[in-house]
């Protein structure tokens, strides 16, 4: 699915805006903050599957580089692998880079209209239009970066479109900020327990893949723990991991040289904690 670009630009003076929408932060990092994102997955051959994405900050936590930052449960893929850990400075969004534990710069909000900037990827990104909006019922402002990222100066990442071999679109359908909730939410609460918020498992890496890929989790105590993988039919094809793991964050490989391509579910299992989650083998 491919989104849509916009071609008419709204000129407006951010100075006639009320002032209420820009004070408010183009991504709100308080604990207890809650996104529900919609996600329609496009895969090439023209199937198209449909999933939930709920977000939570959980607490703060400082991290092997000594920064502080925002722990997220479950963040949409903003970057590859998706980071958990945010913070702002000075209208800029960080995150920590688990590969390298170092500081990553990914987001600015204090450009105009039509600017260029480079995040720690060295990506060139581009803020094509920002322009007032209506977002849950309140007048707000969205600003469209790169064609794949539109922010909403109350509630964050509005939407988002991942443009790889599989297309995925992200949109946000409900969320809690400051403990108000606006929109509806997606996924009951109940699902939520400190436990699994506190287990991560992360989305394989890359995904697609040909013919290995990377599997990577946390593990906040220790435990016997599987990571095991699974076809489409639910038949077991791979123990990865089966032993006692203290805590702390792993990663595994998983070859697929053997296998066809097409869908495969890969599952962590830590004491009671199960988690599950879909990448695709394509050749």
């Amino acid at each position: 699915m491919k989104k849509k670009i916009k071609f008419s630009l709204i000129l407006f003076s951010l100075i006639a805006l009320p002032q209420y929408i820009y004070s408010q932060e183009w991504f709100p990092l308080e604990i207890g903050n809650r996104w529900d994102y919609f996600v329609i997955e496009d895969y090439p051959g023209g199937i198209v599957e449909y999933d939930t994405v709920c977000s939570v900050i959980l607490n703060k936590q400082i991290l092997a580089n000594g920064l502080e930052y925002y722990f997220f449960t479950n963040p949409i893929p903003l970057n590859s692998p998706a980071p958990k850990f945010f913070r702002q400075e000075n209208n800029k969004i960080y995150f920590f880079n688990e590969l390298d534990s170092s500081d990553c710069f990914a987001f600015r909000f204090d450009l105009p209209e039509d600017s260029f900037y480079t995040n720690c990827k060295g990506y060139e990104l581009h803020i094509f239009e920002i322009d007032s909006s209506v977002t849950f019922g309140l007048p707000d402002i969205h600003q469209n970066q790169d064609f794949f990222y539109d922010f909403s100066s109350n509630f964050g990442v509005y939407h988002y479109f991942y443009p790889g071999i599989v297309e995925r679109d992200y949109t946000l359908k409900g969320c809690i900020i400051s403990g108000v909730t606006y929109g509806y939410l997606l996924v009951s609460v109940e699902n939520y327990t400190a436990l699994n918020e506190n287990f991560l498992l992360h989305q394989n890496f890359p995904n697609p893949f040909n013919p290995t890929t990377k599997i990577s989790w946390q593990s906040p105590v220790g435990s016997h723990q599987t990571v095991k993988v699974f076809d489409v039919l639910g038949n077991e094809i791979a123990i990865l991991v089966d032993e006692y793991k203290p805590a702390g964050t792993y990663e595994v490989e998983f070859n697929a040289t053997e296998s066809p391509s097409g869908i495969y579910f890969y599952q962590l299992k830590a004491g009671s904690f199960v988690e599950t989650k879909k990448m695709v083998l394509l050749r």
